[in-house]
């Protein structure tokens, strides 16, 4: 199933990439199901939306020993009921997993999925797809071990550069990561009170080769709804933007973003529920 939902959306991505001017996307970042009490309003809301397709920035599950909780779902229950809720809208669904997530539960949660013909398209550990003629490019999990207590999806150089080589004659791309790039100041998407800017500096030479000027990321809940520009400069929302680093959000917050593309720019506006 999921090849054959990959093969229309190439099918519809060629004969209408050359005609269409935007594509408009939802994307939920850290569901943390177990402890979401507002993820079906959360959906609920986004199912108002005309979405071409929603992205999942990883950290569906979550693991007491990253947020001090109790936790009393498997990891595989939290991944498969929350990309489960999240299929009902009818629209591809691209998953990523976070600092949170484990092979095995994540694998298992999507073979689950896929056996009952589910929209969901994974792109762990690296992927690569287009839309209606815009690229996107994501990288799974997180740079810092002591952060995955799994040790797993963890990236370094070589799955950069592997990503690198499969964006090589690709242009006007978005990268997708569960944590975002390093930025500057308290305006930062990575900004977290009496820390500071926590993100991985790899990321921001990873964009600059590879000429990407948009990201979307999750991870720090402190940030989250926040975007910068290139020159760190604050992008309110609504605002179209030659570069954008965006922190969607976490939807255990009750917060996700509405991300619309056009032509070498992207604007976004927040959405939130309580």
């Amino acid at each position: 199933m999921k090849r054959i939902i990959l093969f229309i959306i190439f099918i519809v991505s060629f004969f209408c990439g050359c005609s269409a001017k935007e594509v408009t996307f939802g994307v939920i970042a850290d569901i943390h199901l177990e402890e979401n009490h507002v993820f079906d309003s959360l959906v609920s809301k986004l199912s108002e939306e005309d979405l071409d397709f929603i992205v999942v920035l990883g950290d569906m599950c979550t693991d007491a020993r990253l947020r001090n909780s109790t936790d009393n779902v498997d990891d595989q229950t939290e991944i498969y009921d929350s990309l489960s809720t999240l299929s009902s809208l009818s629209i591809p669904v691209y998953v990523i997993p976070g600092n949170h997530e484990e092979t095995l539960p994540y694998y298992h949660a999507l073979r689950d999925l896929y056996a009952q013909n589910s929209s969901i398209i994974d792109l762990s550990p690296l992927g690569y797809f287009e839309f209606f003629g815009f690229g996107f490019a994501a990288l799974g999990g997180y740079h810092d071990v002591r952060y995955a207590p799994g040790y797993d999806f963890i990236y370094g150089k070589n799955k950069l550069a592997t990503l690198s080589d499969m964006l090589h004659g690709k242009k006007d791309i978005v990268l997708f990561t569960h944590g975002p790039p390093l930025t500057e100041g308290s305006d930062g998407i990575d900004y977290v009170p009496g820390i500071g800017n926590v993100s991985d500096r790899q990321l921001n030479t990873f964009m600059e080769e590879n000429n990407i000027a948009f990201s979307i990321s999750g991870h720090i809940h402190e940030s989250g709804q926040d975007a910068v520009d290139n020159k760190n400069d604050i992008v309110p929302e609504d605002t179209w933007s030659e570069s954008m680093l965006l922190n969607a959000g976490a939807a255990i917050d009750g917060k996700a973003s509405i991300v619309t593309l056009r032509e070498g720019k992207m604007k976004y506006r927040s959405v939130l529920v309580r």
